[in-house]
């Protein structure tokens, strides 16, 4: 199983999200643009998990000792890659998440699990392979303020040749 751990976001985010896509697809060439449904802020990438290690990851998540928290959306950007960019939504204002993120990691690691070492540099992923029109005039997203009150552990696999991410464990934070 691939696995991660995310906050899902809140229906209402998302379609915020999807309209301000719609009006980043008039500006791109090519993209490969994130479903809806699959909008997430990821906390853990995991990767590939043997099925007989999914109890480990699931006491890690059951024992998250952080209140439920929150954190803001705010600026837009990319990554830049060969064969085109990831575009991605700004996090911003997340201590709290960042508690969560990094409790989570060290936890994984105790377990033996092999986790990227990179900083948390949290982001909302909106395509990926994106070519914008260099003169186009990007966009803006409104700030949004969002609630953090469920951490999820996800599935990702790929169904009917699309990506579909799937909660299969989660932890409700009060």
């Amino acid at each position: 199983m691939r696995l991660f751990i995310s906050i899902n976001l809140p229906e209402d985010t998302r379609g915020r999200i999807v309209s301000f896509q719609t009006s980043l697809k008039k500006f791109s060439k090519q993209g490969n643009f994130s479903l809806p449904e699959n909008l997430h802020l990821t906390l853990v990438f995991i990767g590939e998990v043997d099925i007989r290690r999914l109890n480990h990851i699931l006491q890690t998540v059951d024992s998250i000792p952080y209140p439920a928290t929150s954190f803001r959306i705010e600026g837009s950007g990319f990554f830049k890659r060969d064969g085109g960019n990831i575009l991605w939504l700004g996090v911003k204002a997340y201590d709290g998440l960042a508690k969560i993120q990094m409790y989570l990691n060290d936890e994984l690691k105790k377990y033996g699990f092999q986790l990227d070492d990179r900083s948390f540099k949290p982001h909302l992923t909106l395509a990926r392979e994106c070519i914008i029109d260099k003169d186009a005039v990007m966009p803006i997203f409104e700030p949004e303020t969002v609630a953090v009150t469920r951490v999820s552990l996800m599935k990702s696999e790929r169904i009917a040749d699309k990506l579909k991410y799937t909660e299969i464990h989660g932890k409700d934070l009060k």
